[in-house]
């Protein structure tokens, strides 16, 4: 054990005899290293931002809307190449996230089906009303569909532009009980 302990001790020397400039390399790594692993840690330790956070809702009490962890909306959309959309929303405003029911109507009203979910985002302003907050519905296929906010129990489409689609009636959707939502038709 002795024995050993000389041959560490005088083999000490030469691994801490590295030149200056190789330490200081070898310290800046060493420092970037934990920087970045800190960093991680506390991303992961930080919690899922809500509406309650000071940084988003203040864009409710702005429009004195109520701050709801959870909403739903329903309505009938317009649609370019079937006779009407019936729509299902549901929002988590925890997790920004959405997921939503449509059924395309055709004429003899048969209609499909399709679900699907993403990502919620919150705009304020648009090019009529500075002060308008507004759903943005981020899909998979990269398109956003946008929902200005009227008050609190009713949202209308917009266009890619965040403005109203013109045509009459409007497309809103009403607030609904929130239900789940399934793949049966």
């Amino acid at each position: 054990m002795l024995v050993r302990f000389k041959k560490t001790f005088t083999f000490a020397p030469k691994v801490f005899a590295l030149s200056l400039e190789k330490i200081t390399n070898i310290l800046f790594y060493f420092i970037l290293l934990i920087c970045f692993s800190s960093c991680e840690k506390d991303k992961v330790n930080k919690h899922t931002k809500t509406l309650n956070d000071e940084e988003f809702s203040f864009l409710f009490k702005e429009k004195e809307l109520p701050m709801e962890n959870e909403v739903a909306f329903e309505g009938n959309l317009p649609c370019d190449h079937c006779k009407m959309v019936s729509t299902y929303l549901y929002f988590d405003l925890q997790r920004f996230t959405y997921k939503r029911r449509q059924k395309f109507y055709t004429d003899d009203l048969t209609f499909t089906t399709k679900i699907d979910s993403g990502a919620l985002s919150f705009i304020q302003g648009n090019d009529i009303d500075h002060h308008s907050l507004i759903y943005g519905l981020e899909t998979d296929t990269s398109q956003i569909q946008y929902f200005l906010i009227l008050n609190d129990t009713d949202l209308e489409l917009l266009n890619d532009q965040l403005l109203p689609l013109g045509i009459t009636p409007p497309p809103i959707l009403h607030k609904q009980a929130i239900r789940q939502i399934s793949n049966k038709q």
